[in-house]
């Protein structure tokens, strides 16, 4: 992440570049193309990192996260030297760090929050966001077949259906062509 790419004042990352490690750490485009994130529900992100801006001190570095030559830290020497030994101390088994876009959206949904937003933050559309983790929304439909029920008035256990079936009425257009009758 770059310092460019912080809008302390909003509290809002610009995310335009991601480090692709696979092609040797060149930046490019996001695949969900640029976006920016709103961090304001949380004040304590930005906290951290002007605290990391300040320590960085001037002139202004390029990357917040760097090693000590200032380059950004490479996506291997994360998951090998801070990622799998936090999950080792925790008590945890091995698994990527993707997972934690997954512990988010889930968390985030169980909380309640909007689906949109969540999509938002994440990069993603609410349509991934609905066919995945759906169930992680509570009261998502917390009447789902009420309505139904309630036009159906408890057909199928022995209640007769509704009285609101179509009237048949002639009229001239169906005459004309031959029909008897139609729905209205």
């Amino acid at each position: 992440m770059r310092l460019r790419n912080l809008d302390f004042a909003r509290q809002v990352i610009r995310v335009d570049t991601g480090r692709m490690p696979r092609f040797g750490g060149i930046e490019a485009e996001p695949k969900t193309g640029p976006r920016e994130v709103d961090c304001s529900y949380d004040p304590t992100i930005f906290a951290v990192l002007d605290t990391v801006r300040t320590a960085k001190g001037a002139p202004e570095p390029n990357y917040v996260f760097t090693d000590p030559e200032g380059q950004p830290l490479s996506q291997e020497w994360l998951h090998k030297r801070v990622w799998l030994r936090t999950l080792r101390r925790a008590g945890l088994r091995e698994r990527g760090q993707y997972n934690i876009r997954d512990t988010f959206i889930s968390i985030a949904l169980s909380a309640g929050e909007d689906p949109g937003w969540v999509a938002k933050v994440c990069g993603t559309s609410e349509e991934m966001i609905f066919r995945h983790y759906r169930t992680w929304i509570p009261g998502l439909n917390p009447d789902a077949g009420a309505k139904v029920e309630r036009i159906l008035g408890g057909v199928g256990r022995g209640n007769p259906p509704p009285l609101c079936v179509p009237r048949c009425v002639p009229n001239e257009e169906n005459q004309r062509e031959g029909a008897t009758n139609s729905v209205t």
